[in-house]
């Protein structure tokens, strides 16, 4: 059971080091152990790309969302693949 756990945890380590461009290393070490960090602190070391208040990521998730939901947009693309 514990080699099965061992090797989630090295997939996870390095999902999150490919998608946050880090060393496996950094990951393993760093990144607040599990913790929960203030969002200066996830800043710091690397965990989220900007802090910004609530209201800022929910507009620019519509923007992104708009822009998904048009003619050439990812959702119409899926679609499209999914009837071939």
């Amino acid at each position: 059971m514990q080699a099965r756990v061992d090797e989630a945890y090295d997939l996870f380590v390095r999902a999150v080091a490919r998608g946050r461009s880090a060393s496996d290393e950094k990951v393993r070490n760093g990144f607040g152990r599990g913790a929960v960090l203030p969002a200066n602190a996830a800043l710091t070391e690397g965990l989220v790309d900007r802090v910004e208040a609530i209201e800022t990521t929910m507009r620019l998730m519509g923007a992104a969302s708009a822009r998904e939901r048009r003619p050439g947009g990812a959702v119409a693309k899926r679609r499209r693949a999914a009837r071939r």
